[in-house]
């Protein structure tokens, strides 16, 4: 699903110094709807340079957005937008991306800000045990957005010493995973994959942390 954002926090008239451009906004912020894919939005500009400017780049801070004018050379007076899209993937929660616009000029940074829902919280994300500690259980609880139901398919251990018990706390949606060392695990991080089946048949991997110090 593709939706077109209004701005929740728009600041008007605000010159972008060196650019030769005036943006009606250098920066956007917009709260997603779960299930949303992707946000796509426009900075529209005036030209301010008395000699014209020429649009010779666009740079995004992530290869997850994208950025294109509606053309490059522009008069003074002339307005045009800068269109902006950013494609979610895997992200949730806020995501903050930049773009920086290179002209004739100078150059003019441009900011979104997209609060994503988070399908689950998994709290905590990483399960530590300290060498002095005796090699205890520890717990991790995993809960899915109020609009979601998944069940647990599957849980991948990597042999490297620990085991995984989960159960259901309320079933489709929250789950108990307990962990606990069979013997001295490596000093380092591992990752225990859960895989949930959501309502319509999607899979979502979710991913648990564990490390010894």
């Amino acid at each position: 699903m593709r939706l077109e954002w209004i701005p929740l926090l728009l600041i008007l008239f605000v010159p972008s110094y060196g650019s030769g451009l005036q943006f009606e906004s250098t920066r956007q912020e917009l709260k997603a709807e779960l299930g949303q894919e992707s946000v796509r939005v426009t900075y529209p500009f005036e030209v301010v340079d008395s000699g014209g400017i020429e649009i010779l780049d666009i740079r995004t801070s992530c290869g997850c957005t994208s950025a294109k004018p509606e053309k490059t050379d522009y008069a003074v007076g002339e307005t045009g937008i800068i269109e902006v899209e950013f494609e979610f993937g895997s992200r949730m929660g806020e995501q903050k991306k930049t773009v920086t616009v290179v002209t004739s000029s100078g150059s003019a940074l441009l900011h979104l800000e997209v609060m994503i829902p988070r399908k689950w919280t998994l709290e905590p994300r990483i399960l530590v045990w300290n060498r002095e500690e005796a090699l205890e259980p520890h717990s991790a609880i995993l809960v899915f957005h109020e609009a979601i139901t998944a069940e647990i398919v599957k849980v991948d251990v990597p042999d490297t010493g620990y085991s995984v018990d989960w159960s259901v706390i309320t079933p489709g949606k929250a789950y108990r995973f307990e962990v606990t060392p069979e013997k001295q695990p490596p000093s380092r991080y591992v990752a225990v994959r859960v895989v949930a089946r959501e309502a319509g048949g999607e899979l979502t991997t979710i991913p648990l942390y564990l490390r010894r110090f």
